[in-house]
């Protein structure tokens, strides 16, 4: 693939910005209706999943979670949605629209399909598909792109015995971690770990092989876990 040029990128940033303020999305008030953007996919959310956790809502809307709470507060105070405790677990808490929320969905629906309607309306079939695939093709690179830029390889660090000793555990290796364990702090090897969004999701270690030669290493204890 040729490099982009800073001209096409801005081009094509030009033209996501025309498509965002078209569709009113600068409008925190959106067409009169009191509900913000962060709140329109909230809503959306919890009408497609029922009962999501606070940890669904945010890896959903790609919020961390402090930031989903503040929303959900805000949108119970709107009247948007409701919240209730799970009786056998105070800890829960279950998320769902109220019946103000599920009119408030239904009002910027109804305008956000119009104008998708509308706008395609005065495209011929042929140009809809290429709309389509361009969008997808574009929501695609995004996402892979946010998944590339959340990956990062690290030396192992005293902050990260927890969540290592905690991965080990999910994939039923504690046993390993103690030897690991006490390889690092021997400093025998190197050991690095995977980290996503801030956490550990896999690692592998090059240690000396004792049984051996000296002059032999070879890699040792590799986890890797992507839920």
């Amino acid at each position: 693939m040729k490099p982009l040029s800073k001209e096409n990128i801005n081009l094509f940033r030009n033209k996501a910005r025309c498509v965002i303020r078209e569709l009113g999305l600068l409008n925190d008030a959106y067409f009169d209706i009191d509900v913000t953007l962060s709140e329109r996919h909230l809503l959306i959310e919890l009408n497609t999943n029922l009962y999501p956790t606070m940890k669904e809502i945010s890896e959903k809307l790609l919020l961390d979670k402090s930031t989903v709470s503040r929303l959900i507060s805000k949108a119970v105070k709107k009247g948007y949605v409701k919240c209730s405790s799970d009786q056998n677990d105070k800890r829960k808490r279950y998320i769902y629209l109220s019946e103000k929320g599920k009119n408030v969905l239904d009002s910027f629906e109804q305008i956000a399909f119009n104008q998708t309607k509308q706008a395609l309306q005065t495209l011929s079939e042929d140009e809809i598909q290429i709309v389509y695939r361009g969008m997808a093709l574009y929501a695609k690179g995004l996402e892979t792109s946010r998944r590339r830029n959340a990956i990062q390889i690290s030396r192992v660090s005293l902050q990260d015995y927890a969540g290592l000793a905690q991965l080990m555990t999910q994939l039923n290796k504690e046993q390993d971690w103690d030897s690991l364990k006490s390889s690092i702090l021997r400093k025998e090897g190197f050991y690095y770990v995977i980290k996503m969004d801030s956490k550990i999701i896999g690692g592998a270690g090059i240690f000396p092989n004792f049984h051996g030669k000296k002059s032999i290493c070879e890699i040792k204890i590799f986890i890797f876990y992507l839920n």
